[in-house]
């Protein structure tokens, strides 16, 4: 279990841009980002679709490990802890989150439509 939770963190961290050793802590990311949008220094390219589902994944997968037995079956998931049975339950929730991940990000580009307003037009 150990060495599943290191590659899916490590996979996470890879898609996500942070340093394999340590994940910095919210006031180090906010600083980093404040930084960066004066920065003249071009950034890197934005990750794709399938990066930032994969990193959702691994993200989904890691939590899952440590969530209590009794939330999971609070969940309506009761089965074996590492049987086939948690596999396609994890599977299918993963799914789920997929799902919602691409309905998010719909919306997100339909709030920055109309925040920016229709293309072409003169203010």
């Amino acid at each position: 279990m150990k060495t599943r939770k290191s590659q899916l963190l490590r996979r996470r961290n890879l898609y996500l841009g942070l340093s394999y050793e340590r994940s910095p802590c919210r006031q180090c990311l906010a600083l980093q980002r404040r930084q960066n949008v004066g920065s003249s220094i071009p950034q890197t390219e934005a990750p794709t679709k399938l990066q930032v589902v994969s990193a959702m994944y691994a993200y989904l997968m890691t939590s899952w490990e440590e969530l209590p037995e009794q939330s999971k079956r609070a969940l309506g998931f009761d089965s074996v802890v590492g049987g086939e049975e948690e596999e396609a339950a994890l599977n299918r929730l993963a799914g789920l989150f997929m799902e919602y991940a691409d309905v998010s990000l719909r919306r997100a580009l339909e709030a920055r439509r109309r925040r920016l307003g229709p293309v072409g037009s003169t203010a």
